[in-house]
């Protein structure tokens, strides 16, 4: 029995009121939290064994850690993923156009999903990903483009020493905004840094202080220790040169309390080669792409952003650590920066042909190595 085709764009975003009852008939609809993920649900126990569902999705389900559980229960019968971007007027929600067949029916599926981009603001791409880098990257990769992302996507994967969640944790810091007064206020008190006091591998300069008056928050205040590399909670969605993720990060070099709006990634033995690591054109080409699907609205860094993002190859920390140390100091070197992802292009063992595809990123990034690629100017 079942339907051959289910089709639909459902409503985003709205909530049953009865929770009890939509966990128990859609279990791995729940985390979402969202009623297209019950439609998602509900449509792969319609479909016939050789039936196909194909529904508008938010993007989110794509990648979010929120809607994993349904991502997995779609994958083994995935057909297509398709990005729609802001596909209707009036519509700022990022969608999706996702394709499935019965999940019972995964064996004879092809080794292959279509994926591709169907929005208005630009002209169509289709194309076919393996269906085990699929399950890998824990993604639904709709922002796939074109041949050089697929090649560069299994590049780094191919020379990632896994993840960096694997070996690194990442805390938020606390919600001190009501207790805080300006730094030039009179008085003493504790020096709270927040998300846009930080800048790539600049002092951190807090503009708010929590004054001694100020009661604790609960669980006592938390202070970051010297030496720890903190970056934006909220990944910055950048146009120029053109549009990018980038994430932003320095390094402590005194004890700071810390807002919500940042996160401190665990003491470890190289922080600004670390810093350096984090901030490098490969590592945020791979957060837009492999991890983000080039989605533009609200990416948080946080450890499911590090459970996806590689880990660096072997030595290359310790190849980075002179050129973070000249980044320290000269935050605007552009050679530094060029010097910096030179290097870390090396270590993936990225093809010159695709070095030119790991999008500079401004303030001097770019792309080079000894590999014969020409350096990439970048402005911004």
């Amino acid at each position: 029995g079942g339907f051959a085709a289910v089709i639909g764009n459902p409503p985003h975003g709205s909530r049953p009121r009865d929770a009890g009852a939509r966990a128990a008939r859609f279990p791995e609809a729940q985390a979402a939290r969202n009623s297209a993920a019950d439609f998602l649900a509900l449509a792969l126990r319609l479909i016939a064994p050789d039936g196909r569902s194909g529904l508008v999705m938010p993007k989110s389900l794509s990648f979010s850690h929120a809607w994993r559980d349904l991502r997995v229960a779609v994958r083994p019968g995935l057909v297509a993923a398709h990005d729609l971007g802001c596909g209707f007027a009036d519509v700022r929600l990022e969608q999706m156009l996702v394709t499935v067949g019965h999940p019972d029916r995964a064996a004879g599926r092809p080794p292959t999903v279509a994926v591709g981009r169907l929005a208005p603001d630009g002209p169509p791409c289709g194309h076919a990903v393996a269906r085990d880098a699929v399950a890998r990257r824990d993604a639904l990769p709709s922002g796939v483009r074109d041949a050089r992302d697929l090649a560069l996507l299994d590049a780094i994967d191919a020379g990632a020493a896994g993840r960096l969640g694997t070996e690194l944790r990442t805390r938020r810091g606390q919600p001190l905004q009501r207790l805080l007064v300006p730094s030039d206020r009179p008085g003493g008190g504790v020096p709270v840094l927040a998300g846009r006091d930080i800048a790539d591998f600049a002092r951190p300069r807090p503009r708010r202080r929590l004054p001694d008056r100020a009661p604790p928050p609960p669980g006592g205040l938390r202070l970051l220790a010297p030496g720890q590399v903190v970056v934006q909670n909220i990944i910055a969605h950048l146009t120029r040169p053109t549009d990018h993720l980038r994430l932003i990060a320095t390094v402590v070099d005194r004890p700071l309390a810390a807002l919500d709006t940042v996160n401190a990634l665990e003491p470890h033995p190289a922080p600004a080669a670390l810093c350096a690591y984090l901030l490098s054109d490969l590592v945020n080409w791979y957060l837009y792409v492999g991890v983000y699907n080039r989605a533009v609205r609200t990416m948080h860094f946080d450890n499911w952003t590090l459970e996806r993002l590689p880990a660096p190859p072997p030595g290359l920390l310790a190849t980075l650590a002179p050129v973070a140390a000249r980044l320290a100091a000269a935050p605007g070197d552009r050679a530094a920066w060029q010097a910096l992802n030179a290097a870390v292009a090396d270590a993936f063992a990225v093809p010159p042909a695709l070095r030119g595809h790991l999008t500079p990123l401004g303030r001097g990034r770019a792309v080079s190595g000894r590999s014969g690629s020409a350096p990439t100017d970048a402005t911004g």
